[in-house]
């Protein structure tokens, strides 16, 4: 399963995949970004059109352990935050967020891990 979130120019999945962890479990978005298993560049360094970084165990967890209401809760502040640059809405972004929750539900599952591919 893929799932697509749409970034301005300057803003990267990594950057609001830790603003939503933040809003998922509280923590400060400066915590989340300084652990160094957050979004550890897995691919090669030398690309400079795509890459891909790893997700830790703490992001699908956080995620997979969310409830539908818990999720659209967030929806809300999470689309007012400075990365959608205006262009999304809770309603726009429900849709993606249940499907990561069952991304990272399979994923936990298996024992597998989440990964984001970045593209320019």
């Amino acid at each position: 399963m893929l799932v697509s979130i749409r970034s301005s120019p300057v803003s990267t999945p990594p950057v609001q995949g830790a603003t939503l962890l933040s809003l998922v479990d509280g923590r400060e978005y400066d915590e989340i970004v300084a652990d160094p298993a957050w979004s550890r560049l897995v691919s090669s360094p030398e690309s400079q059109e795509a890459w891909v970084v790893s997700m830790p165990a703490s992001f699908t967890s956080a995620i997979a352990d969310a409830s539908e209401g818990e999720l659209r809760s967030i929806a809300e502040p999470w689309s007012k935050t400075e990365e959608f640059w205006g262009a999304a809405s809770a309603d726009d972004l429900m849709p993606m967020l249940l499907g990561l929750r069952e991304l990272a539900l399979s994923v936990r599952d298996t024992g597998a891990q989440l990964y984001c591919w970045i593209s320019l």
